[in-house]
């Protein structure tokens, strides 16, 4: 992910209140965005809630180091596992004065290797509710919401349209620049079609996922033929259900 930590920054917490009404004038309601969160979440952990917990070490850091991968839709040890740490010691976390030290390392020294952090890490995430609400409060602000007014900028009014460009953010931080020459499709805004662009641009990135040289990038590529099958289904709406993701179903 190739978003930065802006430490200048802070993140309320605040409860979540469920509704069905529409978040904007697009047709996408809460219900819509909880399930575009479980399929991504499915991505991610396998677990349609996701596994707040779940920590994996990858060699997908810069120039192939490795790095952690925490949390609900993992977050980087490279990218923004710092500010979540930094919430979640500024909300006084069970673990946060354990966490606190390391606030000093991260993106400084390679964590990956140690033991206690990466300990303390899933015990926060399997046992703290503030560290879930933390989670859900930054892939939200850094992830949900630069997804959601990208796809509103360019004319993107569908529950599917806002599935595929949500699972680039968290999976590529943004929508590929480069991915987007190598095929014709315009976005709504400049009299494109929502379908057509959506439809190509799920194609040319599990082209590149499923070709690519990295085996972690190869592997992902079951994103994309999920995302493909639903458009093939035509579930713009993301309304028949049940949904199956990655083998997850999903009601």
């Amino acid at each position: 992910m190739s978003l930065h930590y802006n430490p200048s920054k802070t993140i309320t917490l605040r409860q979540a209140k469920p509704t069905n009404s529409p978040l904007n004038a697009v047709s996408l309601t809460q219900a819509n965005k909880q399930r575009i969160c479980q399929i991504v979440n499915v991505f991610e952990t396998g677990q349609k809630q996701g596994e707040y917990h779940a920590l994996a070490v990858h060699a997908d850091g810069k120039q192939g180091s490795q790095q952690i991968s925490y949390g609900r839709s993992q977050v980087t040890e490279q990218g923004h596992l710092i500010t979540l740490l930094k919430l979640y010691c500024d909300q006084q976390g069970r673990w946060a004065e354990q966490l606190q030290p390391y606030l000093q390392q991260i993106q400084r020294h390679p964590l990956h290797q140690d033991t206690h952090f990466k300990q303390y890490l899933v015990k926060a995430g399997k046992h703290d509710p503030i560290m879930r609400q933390c989670q859900d409060q930054l892939f939200d602000r850094y992830y949900w919401q630069p997804a959601y007014h990208w796809a509103k900028r360019e004319g993107f009014k569908l529950a599917l349209s806002q599935l595929v460009i949500y699972d680039s953010y968290i999976h590529s931080g943004h929508i590929l620049a480069f991915l987007r020459k190598r095929f014709a499709a315009t976005t709504p805004t400049q009299q494109g079609n929502e379908r057509e662009w959506i439809s190509q641009y799920t194609q040319t990135r599990h082209a590149w996922l499923s070709g690519h040289s990295n085996p972690l990038l190869r592997t992902s590529s079951y994103r994309t033929l999920c995302l493909q099958q639903l458009i093939t289904q035509n579930n713009w709406h993301l309304d028949q259900l049940p949904i199956t993701a990655h083998g997850v179903t999903i009601n």
